[in-house]
């Protein structure tokens, strides 16, 4: 955050929608989507929850 203060509750949820739509990607996009993503990702490599 540009002033150095942490997210509200709903902030970071709130600028990932405002960076997604300005990156002109579809309005599903979440935190949640990104995050299960990387994890699909990950696992698919090999990658386990202790490695």
């Amino acid at each position: 955050m540009a002033s150095g203060q942490p997210f509200s509750v709903n902030g970071f949820y709130n600028n990932f929608a405002d960076w997604c739509r300005e990156a002109g990607l579809p309005k599903e996009c979440s935190p949640h989507g990104l995050r299960k993503a990387a994890a699909r990702l990950l696992a698919e490599v090999g990658c386990t929850p202790t490695r």
